[in-house]
Formats: C-alpha cells, sequence, structure tokens
C-alpha cells in the first residue's frame, strides 16, 4: 500500500481532480490517498502547518499542486520541502518555470502545466459563479487534450516506482505536443482541434497575468479579463468538438484503474478492457 498525501495551495483547474484522477471508481487497493489544503489563500504561514499536517501521516509521496510556485512565498515553501525525506512532486502553472531549477536541486519532481490558466482574478469580473464556469472550461481542456491522462500516467509511474522501492520523479513541462501524445485521439482533425483549445488556454495565461499584475487601471484590465475568460469557454467548446468527432468514428479512448493500480484501455465502445498496450508502456516501466 502507497500513502500519498495531497498538499493543495489556491488553486488551480488541476487542483480540483489531481487526487480522484487516481482513483476514478474509488475502487484502488494498492494505494491510500490523504488531501490536505491551505483553501484559497496561500500564505507561507498556513502552507508550512498544512505541510506539518501532510508529513504527520508518514506518507511514501507528496503531491504539491497549486499556482505561481516561482513566487518569494513558494521558494520559501521549496526550501522548506528539501528537508522532507520522501519523494516529493510539484505540480503548477506556466509561471512555475522560474523555479526548476532550484526544484531540481532541491531533488524535488515537477509537472507543469502550460494549460492550465491564471484565473482572472479581479473583483469587478470573477464572483464565484464565473470563478467556477473558468475552472469548468479549463478542465475540459485539460481533459481532451492528453493533459489529465499524461499527469494519471506519470504519477502511477511514480508509484509503480515506489512499490519497487525506486524513486521516478517526474520533470515534464507539459506543452501541447506532449499533452497530445497522451490524448488517444485518432482523428487528424480532432487533434488540431485539441492542440488549438490546448494553445488557446495557454493565450489565456498570459491575458490573465497581464491583468492580474501589470494593468492598473479599470478601463485596461477589465476588457483584458474579459477576452481572457471567453477564450477559455470557446477553448472549451473546441476540445468537445474534438471529443465529438472522436465519438461519431466510435475511436474515444478509455483507460481505467484495475484494483491493483494496473491500466486498463480500450477503444471501442462496446470493446473489452485489456491491460496497457505499448502505446504508454515506456512511461510504465520501471
Amino acid at each position: 500500500m502507497i500513502k500519498i498525501a495531497i498538499v493543495k495551495a489556491g488553486n488551480i483547474a488541476t487542483s480540483t481532480i489531481i487526487d480522484i484522477i487516481l482513483d476514478e471508481r474509488a475502487h484502488r487497493e494498492d494505494i491510500e490517498v490523504r488531501v490536505i489544503g491551505s483553501g484559497p489563500k496561500m500564505e507561507v504561514k498556513v502552507i508550512k502547518e498544512v505541510m506539518a499536517i501532510a508529513l504527520a501521516l508518514e506518507p511514501d509521496l507528496l503531491i504539491y499542486v497549486g499556482p505561481n510556485i516561482s513566487s518569494k512565498r513558494n521558494m520559501e515553501v521549496a526550501k522548506v520541502l528539501k528537508d522532507f525525506k520522501i519523494p516529493i512532486i510539484f505540480i503548477g502553472d506556466a509561471k512555475n518555470k522560474h523555479i526548476l531549477k532550484t526544484l531540481e536541486l532541491y531533488g524535488i519532481g515537477y509537472i507543469i502545466l502550460e494549460s492550465d490558466p491564471l484565473l482572472g482574478a479581479k473583483r469587478a469580473i470573477l464572483d464565484s459563479t464565473e470563478m467556477v464556469l473558468f475552472n469548468a472550461n479549463v478542465l475540459k481542456v485539460l481533459a481532451v487534450s492528453g493533459t489529465i491522462r499524461l499527469l494519471q500516467h506519470e504519477l502511477d509511474r511514480v508509484i509503480k516506482g515506489l512499490k519497487h522501492n525506486k524513486t521516478l520523479l517526474p520533470r515534464q513541462i507539459v506543452d501541447s505536443d506532449l499533452a497530445l501524445k497522451y490524448s488517444g485521439i485518432k482523428n487528424p482533425y480532432a487533434n488540431a482541434k485539441a492542440k488549438a483549445s490546448f494553445e488557446m488556454a495557454s493565450i489565456v495565461h498570459k491575458l490573465n497575468y497581464r491583468a492580474c499584475f501589470e494593468l492598473k487601471k479599470k478601463e485596461e484590465y477589465i476588457p483584458c479579463v474579459v477576452s481572457a475568460h471567453e477564450l477559455a469557454e470557446t477553448a472549451a467548446e473546441i476540445a468537445q468538438n474534438a471529443r465529438n468527432i472522436e465519438k461519431i468514428n466510435d475511436s474515444i479512448l478509455r483507460d481505467p484503474h484495475d484494483r491493483y493500480g494496473q491500466i486498463l484501455r480500450k477503444e471501442k465502445l462496446y470493446g473489452d478492457l485489456a491491460l496497457l498496450s505499448e502505446l504508454y508502456q515506456e512511461q510504465n516501466d520501471v
């Protein structure tokens, strides 16, 4: 049994599903997952308290997920984590690229998601409804583009390694080309649509970052945030179009876990599930 502690600090769209993609049917017997969070805020004091709780659980693996770990406060958190004697994986958004050398120096793995964009957190635009709709749109892009499946397989690879007393930490910057390798999409038009949705989500990040941290006048940042959120909605629609094409072709890839954590797969709706094929075997080899 591999014990996994997931620390959620602040929020990106991936935060909402990171635990359940490892056990989508609540059926696995090889892992035990606990989730601890700091809520929407990310003060260093609170995160350190959360880390202490996570460490007290004596996990075999710690997963830290949240936005912008390149900020000063998260650099402090990274310094705290380097003294943990367990494997650690950071999962964050595109602005985290600045800290990668530091994470590698500390022996911490990472998965940086270019298509999990910053939220346009301006009071003039953002309420709870807008926040939920934005994250729902982003999650659809993450799912169809292959980003979610990549996360699933990378984390399963780490878990499989721990079962064999090996530490195989990921160091991935997930761009559209890498994500689409995991999408399972067969139709070239669907593949192009999925890629378009991913690239649009990356642009959403840039727009919202500019609105949140660079633009000061309301007349400037309001249209910037609105355009970013509209773009996220369109990206989700294009992603859904890509999946619908695959449905018409009866070529949707499905790859659930069995109770022992092995990945099964099929590509036809009425096909039989079988053990993982060679498509992802390289990523899962120990």
